[in-house]
């Protein structure tokens, strides 16, 4: 099966990975290309749900799912460089801590581009 873009690619991805569906996300922007420490190239793209909705987290694919404040994931600050070593490669990937929760790799490195995107 083909997604129709990326944006239906990102979708299907969220619905997959958190159990939110397709028609709760109000897509709002996509953001610049992404390269991994992994090689892969990912397109963020940024979308907007509303109160009440319901997780169901794939455990094969996301270690938590969890909440930070915007002011936190916006605030550039916030995010710091650390090198990292997985599956025998090794190089400097971001950081992102608050309040016993930690967002790192390419997650923390794609909310920073949105960070920036909004200075």
């Amino acid at each position: 099966m083909q997604d129709a873009d990326l944006v239906a690619t990102a979708l299907r991805e969220t619905q997959e990975e958190t159990g939110i569906p397709i028609g709760q996300v109000e897509v709002v922007a996509s953001l610049a290309e992404y390269f991994t420490i992994s090689r892969f190239r990912v397109t963020p793209v940024v979308g907007l749900l509303q109160p009440g909705f319901e997780l169901a987290p794939d455990p094969s694919e996301v270690a938590a799912v969890f909440e930070l404040p915007l002011a936190v994931l916006l605030d550039v600050r916030h995010y710091e460089r650390r090198m990292v070593e997985r599956n025998g490669q090794r190089g400097f990937t971001h950081f992102l801590e608050h309040d016993g929760r930690v967002v790192w790799g390419a997650t923390a490195g794609m909310l920073l581009m949105l960070a920036k995107s909004l200075e």
